[in-house]
């Protein structure tokens, strides 16, 4: 309590929206990080790895945003962005959909469509070609639709071992 009797109100930390390490570049990558770069939440699984290396492609510049463990303020072991690694000759810029590290906007609305929820845990699961197979598939008329929900039904049971989740209309 204040001296006039009020609540304190506790101050949580400052969030903001990562953005790649190269200072040329600055493009926004889909993560939020503290002001010490640590994530927030700690969404260190779904860093791409390279051998031993975990990073976040920049969409921008195709640079890797290195992710390593660090200890935070009260020495806790946390997963922060520490440093830049620029693209190579062996690799390229990489839009956000070509990523597919999170759920592109035409998988969404395909899920709006047959009326399934999928978590960003459950889409983690499924390999690369899963994940290119649902971008590409159809599913405008009624035929494509029951064919994309079975699809997408019998991949989660698969990697989850139980039913999806059904949006509540």
């Amino acid at each position: 309590m204040s001296a006039e009797g009020t609540p304190v109100k506790k101050k949580g930390p400052e969030i903001d929206v990562l953005r790649c390490l190269d200072p040329a570049c600055r493009g926004m990558l889909a993560y939020e990080v503290t002001a010490q770069n640590i994530l927030n939440p700690d969404l260190y699984w779904m860093a791409r790895q390279d051998g031993s290396t975990r990073y976040f492609p920049c969409p921008k510049c195709g640079g890797r945003n290195v992710v390593e463990e660090v200890r935070d303020a009260k020495g806790a072991l946390r997963h922060a962005v520490t440093r830049f690694e620029p693209a190579g000759e062996n690799r390229s810029a990489a839009t956000s959909d070509d990523d597919l590290t999170l759920i592109p906007r035409s998988v969404r609305d395909k899920l709006d469509r047959v009326g399934i929820k999928l978590h960003l845990e459950q889409w983690a699961l499924l390999t690369v070609a899963e994940r290119r197979d649902l971008v590409d598939a159809a599913c405008e008329l009624p035929a494509d639709v029951d064919r994309y929900r079975t699809q997408l039904s019998t991949l989660i049971r698969q990697r989850t071992g139980r039913d999806p989740d059904v949006l509540v209309r």
